[in-house]
């Protein structure tokens, strides 16, 4: 089970909110495949995921300061998908064959990836 809530100066959450481990996972590959979630929001700006709230692991060998980087990596994961998207997007509003050649190749292998995070099992 995993808690979301504000982080305190001592590493500990205040008001956690309980998850299960399945909608953790699922919005976590919803993240990986560019797609914001109610925990995890995209700075449109700035074209980034960030985690709106720290998550706490409900266990005494696997504390939030390990869960942490690891949501940081996975968030930059699905903010560099998102941003290959964009580019996408982008070469095929571009004249040339040569642009619009390269945004549909890049487009099958984000959508083979889509695919295979989208199909990964809800749990650890």
């Amino acid at each position: 089970i995993f808690f979301r809530g504000s982080w305190m100066s001592d590493g500990l959450a205040s008001n956690n909110v309980c998850q299960c481990e399945s909608d953790f996972v699922r919005e976590l590959c919803l993240v990986l495949t560019g797609v914001a979630t109610s925990n995890f929001a995209l700075d449109e700006a700035r074209f980034f995921f960030y985690i709106k709230s720290p998550y706490h692991l409900r266990t005494p060998n696997a504390t939030s300061v390990t869960l942490l980087p690891m949501l940081r990596e996975l968030m930059m994961m699905g903010t560099c998908f998102y941003r290959l998207e964009r580019l996408c997007a982008w070469l095929r509003k571009s004249n040339g064959a040569v642009m619009e050649g390269l945004a549909a190749g890049l487009l099958s292998y984000l959508q083979y990836y889509r695919g295979i995070v989208i199909s990964l099992p809800a749990s650890l």
